[in-house]
Order: structure tokens, then C-alpha cells, then sequence
């Protein structure tokens, strides 16, 4: 999108954000909030994202949260010194008022023979490694050779549809990487959960990647909420900003209207 539409949705955003009396704000972290990196322990938010993120949430009608597909310790380390509430796992986990509790679960039986093809894979596939979180496994393969990584990523997933079709599981295809994990887990039902506990008349919701389309269909039919699809692609989001710089630019609008 060109600029002046962006500049005009970033407008239309805040103008609603303004006249509303509580406000839900829902970011993913990885892609939304800071790039891809090739390993995502190396990932740091900047000083002036920390700083923005810190301002936004001390609003006394601003609820903002970091729903995210990290594991709860790995996204604690980064943002949990803010004052927020955090979603970790895609929603299977939830810290509220600084203290972490499950907010949904799965059994992890199947978890032994995913792994077997995964690290059939892995060996296969130079860069890449295997991710293990309470309620998923994900294979990434951000730094292998793009064709080979791409190539072996189908290759794998066709494998492992056959130990979803027996099991309570699903495949995610993310960017770079292929995840499964229990089919109750979601961040559309962690995003229900939000706005069951609360009333807001002005939900943001923003996000990149394939499992914010569950948080972003929970809320299609809620005249209060404003979801934002980060870069192409299908969609249930009714506006799109194409990088994080974006997402910074419309958060750095908010915090000046808002506190």
C-alpha cells in the first residue's frame, strides 16, 4: 500500500482509539512488533519500542497485551519487565497481574513421534533446528538455503499429515517454520478469553502471521474491534500495514493522542 493510504488508516485508527472510554491492544511480537531474525534468540526490541510499549500501557483505559507464539520464559525475558498482561505459546499460557497461569492445554503424547520426522528433517536440512515449547514442536529453517529449506518443509509436512489425521493436532506454517500443536490451542480463543473478562469499546488487534488469522476472525463481527494484517497475503483483517515500521509509526500516533 502506498503511502497516503497508510497515512489515512493510521489516522482512522486513532480517531477511533480517541473517542473510545476503554481500549483493548492486542500486538504479536515476532513481525509485528520487531523483524525476523535468522535465530530468534538473538531477537532484542529496541530501547524506543520498550519505551513506546511502556507509555501506551500506562494509560488508566489502556489494556495493552503481547500475545505471542513464544514460550513463556523466552517472551517474559524481552518485554515482561512492562507493565502488561502477556500471552505465551499462542495462547496456551497467559501472565495476568505479573503471575503466569494455563490458559489451555493439550495432551503431549504425540509429541515423541513428530519429533522422529523432525529430526529426520533436521539432519537433512542444513541451519535449521527444533524448537520444544510445553504444548508444540516447531521446526525452523530460517537459515537454510531458501530452496532446500522450502523444498523439505513440504516434504516433511506431507509426513506429518498423517500423524494429524490420528491425533488432536494441527500443522502451522508459519514463516520459516512448521509448527504442530494441540487443535484447542489458538489465539483466537486466548482472544476471546480477553474480551470475556473485560468491556472495551475500541479492540486493535495487529499481526503478521497465519495464527493471527484465528485472532483476527474471533473479532470480525465485533463492531468494536480494528484488526491490521502486517504484509500481504489472504486475510480476515480489515486493514493492512506492510512492515513493523508501520506498526510503530501508528502506535507512536496512538500514545501521543491517547496519553
Amino acid at each position: 500500500m502506498d503511502g497516503s493510504a497508510i497515512d489515512k488508516q493510521i489516522e482512522e485508527l486513532t480517531e477511533h482509539a480517541i473517542k473510545a472510554g476503554s481500549r483493548l491492544i492486542l500486538l504479536d511480537f515476532d513481525g509485528t512488533l520487531v523483524d525476523f531474525t535468522t535465530d530468534p534468540v538473538t531477537t532484542r526490541p529496541s530501547k524506543e519500542l520498550l519505551e513506546l510499549l511502556e507509555k501506551l500501557a500506562s494509560g488508566p483505559q489502556n489494556q495493552l497485551i503481547i500475545i505471542s507464539g513464544r514460550k513463556q520464559d523466552e517472551i517474559d525475558r524481552l518485554v515482561g519487565h512492562l507493565p502488561i498482561d502477556i500471552l505465551a505459546e499462542h495462547g496456551a499460557f497467559i501472565r495476568e497481574n505479573s503471575h503466569w497461569k494455563t490458559l489451555l492445554n493439550c495432551s503431549t503424547d504425540w509429541k515423541d513421534e513428530v519429533q522422529s520426522v523432525m529430526e529426520k528433517y533436521k539432519e537433512i536440512t542444513s541451519g535449521s533446528f527444533i524448537e520444544e515449547k510445553i504444548y508444540s514442536l516447531a521446526w525452523h529453517y530460517r537459515k537454510s538455503q531458501p530452496g532446500t529449506g522450502e523444498a523439505n518443509a513440504k516434504a516433511m509436512i506431507r509426513e506429518l499429515d498423517k500423524i494429524v489425521s490420528e491425533q488432536h493436532i494441527k500443522i502451522l506454517r508459519g514463516k520459516k517454520v512448521v509448527e504442530i500443536i494441540g487443535e484447542n490451542i489458538n489465539k483466537g480463543v486466548a482472544t476471546q478469553y480477553l474480551i470475556n473478562r473485560n468491556k472495551y469499546d475500541f479492540i486493535l488487534a495487529i499481526g503478521d502471521d497465519i495464527t493471527d488469522e484465528d485472532m483476527f476472525r474471533i473479532l470480525i463481527n465485533n463492531s468494536h474491534a480494528f484488526t491490521v494484517k502486517i504484509g500481504k497475503g489472504d486475510t480476515f483483517a480489515r486493514y493492512r500495514l506492510n512492515n513493523n515500521q508501520q506498526v510503530m509509526h501508528l502506535l507512536k500516533r496512538l500514545q501521543i493522542a491517547l496519553n
